[in-house]
């Protein structure tokens, strides 16, 4: 877990491992999606274009997906703690709707073929997920079950990390009393990775006074608590990765799709395999994970979007079998002449 690589000094700018991996999902998805669309003779521009799209719908799906199904977190809060992306919150399914949409009325705008720029797109989607979940590994969500002892691979996530933090609330972890912060309404909370500057935010004077009435309370400093906290005792329970499980499954899928969009006879083939593969992956992914509630028809909301995606496939490829092979706006793409080359500027004579 490294929710933050790096700071930048001179302006005191953190670089986030999850928004870093966002970047290199979208920069590697779209520059793969336009050399694809160049080899079979479409315009990489608008591949670009597509993907630039994509990643603005995506963002606000995701986030909207996010606060939709988490309301009661947001009941009688502010617009921008709804619209706050540095506090975290987006969830996958609702990037994909939210690029989908996008892109679909992207499409019918410009009079392209859908079919085709599916297919095109559905490799560089799958290589953009398996990057952002390595953003998840970093940012320490998306975790998931606990793990045998014999498991090598399992992996432990530090004190007050989001799934140490969910373990201690279902009393599957402990921890002594002087990292718990106890306020006047009775409510206890483990002290967060900030206020002991294991983190990267800046906590106010006040909140740092408590802390460090906290340490003295029992007889510690402010930096007994901090060596306390970044003991490996108070980490989480080790979990399987289930944010690389799913990188991995990206990747794997990208390679199969990207080999079949070059041998496949029919125009959207590719899309619709992704949309009934991935969904069969997502789910299983689901029942490795115990973040998410199974809060939607006994499934977490992730399964049952899968669900109907799965339908929504098989419904796409059915539909697209009734279709002509190739789309008829499927046309090559012919690069525009260039214009005629400037004639040289005449030097004037001096009157």
């Amino acid at each position: 877990m490294c929710p933050t690589l790096f700071t930048i000094p001179w302006v005191n700018l953190p670089i986030r491992g999850y928004g870093l991996m966002l970047m290199v999902a979208f920069l590697g998805g779209t520059w793969w999606a336009s050399r694809r669309a160049g080899r079979v003779k479409q315009d990489p521009d608008f591949a670009v274009n597509m993907g630039f799209v994509a990643l603005l719908c995506s963002v606000v799906g995701a986030r909207l997906f996010y606060v939709v199904h988490y309301w009661d977190r947001f009941v009688g809060r502010s617009i921008w703690e709804m619209v706050n992306l540095t506090a975290g919150g987006l969830e996958f399914y609702g990037g994909f709707i939210g690029a989908m949409v996008g892109v679909l009325a992207f499409m019918l705008i410009k009079r392209v073929s859908i079919r085709l720029y599916l297919d095109i797109f559905a490799p560089s989607l799958m290589v953009g997920m398996a990057a952002a979940r390595i953003g998840c590994y970093l940012n320490g969500c998306c975790w998931g079950a606990p793990a045998p002892p014999q498991l090598a691979w399992a992996v432990q996530f530090p004190y007050a990390s989001p799934a140490q933090h969910r373990q201690w609330e279902e009393r599957m972890v402990t921890l002594p009393a002087e990292l718990i912060m106890v306020y006047s309404n009775g409510q206890a909370y483990p002290l967060s990775r900030d206020v002991l500057d294991l983190g990267d935010k800046q906590v106010d004077k006040a909140q740092r006074q408590l802390v460090e009435a906290q340490a003295r309370r029992y007889g510690h400093t402010l930096d007994d608590l901090r060596k306390m906290a970044a003991s490996k005792a108070y980490a989480s329970l080790a979990v399987h990765p289930a944010q690389i499980y799913a990188s991995l499954n990206g990747l794997i899928m990208a390679f199969l799709l990207s080999v079949i969009f070059y041998r496949r006879r029919r125009h959207g083939l590719v899309f619709g395999l992704m949309m009934l593969l991935y969904p069969l992956c997502r789910i299983a992914e689901e029942m490795i994970r115990t973040d998410n509630p199974r809060d939607t028809a006994g499934l977490t909301v992730s399964q049952f979007v899968s669900v109907v995606i799965i339908l929504i496939g098989a419904a796409w490829l059915a539909a697209i079998y009734r279709m002509p092979l190739r789309s008829p706006r499927a046309t090559p793409f012919v690069w525009p002449p260039p214009g005629p080359a400037p004639s040289p500027r005449k030097n004037k004579k001096p009157h």
